[in-house]
């Protein structure tokens, strides 16, 4: 696949991944926030990929003789199996139409077939976490799509991998915090991470680190000139 397609595509997925997060957390200081919505799996309208052709009409054919024959024209070149777009379109149709099982098998021939993707791989956790309900699986498939993603685009499918642990599978507190730690070391423009930890680590009665995420992602938002985030993270650090 080339990299002109993968970045058509990751522009459709992200956003889609990513709804809800940002404005969320700084608007309200909920207990617990709500799961994620299964949006996540609409997969980007199919992008067009182009490929340039060499032009040969500056080069004088070989005329034909009885000793030497004309060369045949090369023939196009056959493509190898469907792309990485048609088979997430595929798979995003048979979702719609909740056929659960022709969108796996569909996305999982794409993740063999495009094994460096993480679009398939983010599909496929959503998949296994909501409606074919294989918890190892969606694991698994999470942990992929973060590990193919590019640096600072694996915001949304860390998201989706927290509320998998905190609403789906009950994880241990260390679990939780610890994704809450990758993500910002993967995303650490993505403010809402800090916050939830620093959520976490108040709840826990650990105010001093707390605190000290508050901080970072005031930093983070004033960096970005922010004013307004600023003074809601200030705000809520004040509270406690």
């Amino acid at each position: 696949m080339q990299l002109t397609q993968a970045q058509k595509i990751a522009v459709g997925i992200l956003v889609v991944a990513a709804i809800g997060m940002g404005v969320y957390y700084f608007t309200t200081k909920p207990s617990a926030l709500p799961p994620a919505d299964q949006g996540s799996l609409v997969v980007p309208t199919t992008a067009t990929s182009t490929t340039q052709a060499t032009s040969t009409s500056s080069i004088p054919s070989t005329p034909s003789t009885p000793s030497t024959p004309s060369t045949p024209s090369t023939p196009p070149t056959q493509p190898v199996g469907p792309t990485l777009t048609s088979l997430m379109d595929i798979g995003s149709k048979a979702y719609g139409a909740k056929n659960y099982v022709l969108a796996r098998d569909t996305w999982e021939q794409a993740s063999k077939a495009y094994p460096q993707n993480y679009f398939s791989f983010a599909s496929l956790a959503e998949l296994y976490a909501k409606n074919l309900i294989d918890y190892k699986k969606a694991e698994a498939n999470y942990k992929m799509a973060i590990k193919n993603a590019p640096p600072g685009s694996s915001a949304g499918v860390y998201q989706n991998l927290y509320d998998f642990y905190l609403y789906t599978t009950k994880a241990d507190p260390v679990t939780l915090e610890n994704t809450l730690k990758d993500a910002i070391l993967k995303n650490p423009k993505a403010v809402e991470f800090r916050v939830l930890l620093a959520r976490r680590y108040q709840e826990s009665g650990r105010i001093a680190e707390a605190k000290a995420q508050f901080d970072a992602a005031i930093q983070v938002a004033t960096t970005a000139k922010n004013t307004t985030l600023v003074a809601q993270l200030q705000t809520e650090k004040d509270s406690f």
